[in-house]
């Protein structure tokens, strides 16, 4: 795991935003396949949601998880409406 996604995984958005601002990789992604938008999404975290859209993780709106799962199901299934 990578200091942003440890950050997006902790809701440290601080740390998310000083992480984008240093040019962090935000597309990356762990084993399963999930990047920091996709933890962000999965926390209901609509502030590293919006750090991480605004900055470029647009294309990783629609990756699929090995759960089969994309940022925008998971933040359904957990019933994040605002980040939806």
């Amino acid at each position: 795991k990578t200091p942003i996604y440890l950050a997006c995984e902790n809701g440290n958005n601080n740390v998310v935003k000083y992480l984008i601002e240093c040019k962090a990789k935000i597309n990356i992604t762990d084993n399963d396949y999930k990047t920091p938008l996709y933890i962000s999404c999965e926390k209901g975290n609509n502030t590293s949601v919006k750090y991480l859209l605004d900055n470029g993780a647009e294309d990783d709106i629609n990756k699929i998880t090995n759960d089969k799962m994309t940022p925008l199901l998971i933040a359904c299934k957990n019933g994040h409406e605002e980040v939806v």
